[in-house]
């Protein structure tokens, strides 16, 4: 029953124009956020708004967080498994989408932490 919902699952995605499809466990996925706490956990990100007008010069304000590891269980507590979806984003999206001027402020991130541009580039 599992493979066939699993199976049935990388189907409908693959045809919707999916890239990558996977079904993880939910204890995995915790481990994994256990292994990587003491790189991550508590390092200060600093995240940009932009509080001008549309069309007006760029009016950011600057809040400071700190980031937080989570687990599956943080998220959603009794999950036994993780869905994961991904859809591939040609190198020059990522480009301009990840540069860091005026209006284009994007930091796409993981559960478990940062992606690096390079690193979503096949």
């Amino acid at each position: 029953m599992t493979s066939d919902l699993t199976q049935t699952l990388v189907e409908f995605t693959k045809e919707l124009g999916g890239d990558l499809v996977g079904v993880a466990s939910a204890t995995r996925i915790s481990e994994i956020a256990a292994q990587v706490r003491p790189y991550f956990e508590g390092q200060e990100l600093f995240i940009a708004h932009d509080r001008s007008k549309h069309y007006y010069p760029w009016e950011p304000e600057i809040e400071t967080q700190s980031r937080a590891v989570m687990t599956t269980e943080d998220w959603l507590p009794g999950a036994k498994s993780v869905l994961v979806f991904g859809l591939r984003m040609h190198e020059v999206v990522l480009k301009y989408a990840t540069r860091q001027s005026g209006r284009t402020l994007f930091r796409p991130t993981l559960l478990i932490g940062s992606v690096r541009p390079s690193a979503c580039v096949s």
